[in-house]
């Protein structure tokens, strides 16, 4: 049944209900709608910088996979919907994947609610093309991965373009994946990336001890001193390829990291490795851990949450953490060995 009226009378639609079969993916808990006939045109959803490929059926009614999990299905964000007849351009599409959703701009959203369900298609012999919002982390992960890149559709905002899909496949995204759903196919998709890019000459000319610094909202201040007398090495991952950031993580004996969208690298480290997300009181959500904790890998994860009550009003904010609590907590994972 349909869920609410948008523009011109047009309906949204469950894909459940519309789709021609349904399947599931190996080992990824994952079902794969496909549906007929479909029209996706690339939209900006709810007037922010979130971006997605709108998906239509050939009335123009639009189906429900369009929006993602994090965004409520409310009229004032159908409303910003673009109607299927304001692109000019068609293009025609054979046999395409779905994966691309509003969180496809952010490198961890992308690593692990995009790539760990492309990569389940992939793994299960899937050969059509795959439909990817066109973002530099993303051109280079799957260059990584070796897929090429005359089977990926990437698309753009504001694009004159409409995509007419002849059969669609729809890897349905579950709210609670951080806890369980696809964890195999992550450390798989890992274990691929680091073959075909790590060795030891390139590992080589990486520090053992990183601090991940982020930029914008949520830094950690004021730990400059402590790290230095730690042999920590300073990062800012905006400066770096994915490649690097793979080799950062996957040399380092230890990460601290302000959490962040960089956090999603640690699925990239190695057995025996300790992995340390600091967090603001304000905002304190260890999404890495439960991956970390699941996936069967022996990389140790700590976090460390600012001192305090409150701070809920000012989740971006800057936060500092105790000297000693800090020190602490570098001294068990630093203190028995000497890999500065």
């Amino acid at each position: 049944m349909p869920l609410l009226d948008l523009h011109e009378n047009k309906k949204l639609i469950h894909v459940s209900e519309c789709a021609q079969k349904t399947y599931s993916i190996n080992d990824s808990n994952y079902p794969v709608y496909v549906l007929t006939n479909v029209y996706g045109i690339p939209n900006l959803m709810d007037g922010r910088s979130r971006f997605a490929l709108a998906l239509y059926d050939a009335n123009g009614n639009v189906y429900d996979c369009s929006f993602s999990y994090m965004l409520p299905k409310i009229p004032s964000m159908l409303n910003c919907l673009q109607p299927l007849e304001t692109k000019d351009e068609e293009i025609d599409i054979d046999v395409a994947c779905y994966v691309c959703e509003d969180v496809s701009n952010n490198y961890w959203h992308f690593t692990f609610q995009i790539m760990n369900r492309l990569f389940a298609m992939e793994e299960s012999g899937f050969t059509g093309k795959y439909i990817v919002y066109d973002v530099t982390f993303a051109r280079q992960m799957l260059q990584l991965l070796g897929i090429p890149d005359e089977r990926i559709v990437w698309f753009q905002k504001n694009e004159n373009i409409r995509y007419k899909i002849h059969e669609l496949h729809y890897v349905h995204f579950f709210e609670n994946a951080h806890g369980g759903h696809g964890i195999g196919v992550l450390n798989r998709f890992a274990s691929v990336i680091l073959e075909n890019s790590v060795t030891y000459k390139a590992l080589s000319r990486y520090p053992k001890r990183v601090f991940v610094k982020r930029v914008g909202s949520r830094k950690l201040l004021g730990v400059d001193k402590i790290l230095e007398e730690f042999g920590f090495y300073t990062v800012l991952l905006e400066e770096h390829s994915v490649l690097e950031q793979v080799l950062y993580f996957h040399a380092a004996d230890v990460v601290l990291a302000s959490h962040g969208a960089g956090s999603a690298n640690s699925i990239y480290m190695h057995d025996g490795a300790i992995f340390i997300e600091t967090f603001g009181r304000g905002y304190v959500n260890p999404c890495c851990s439960f991956t970390l904790l699941e996936s069967g890998k022996r990389v140790k994860y700590r976090m460390i949450v600012e001192k305090g009550a409150g701070g809920l009003d000012n989740p971006r904010g800057d936060y500092t953490i105790q000297d000693e609590l800090l020190r602490l907590v570098l001294l068990d994972a630093c203190g028995n060995n000497d890999s500065k």
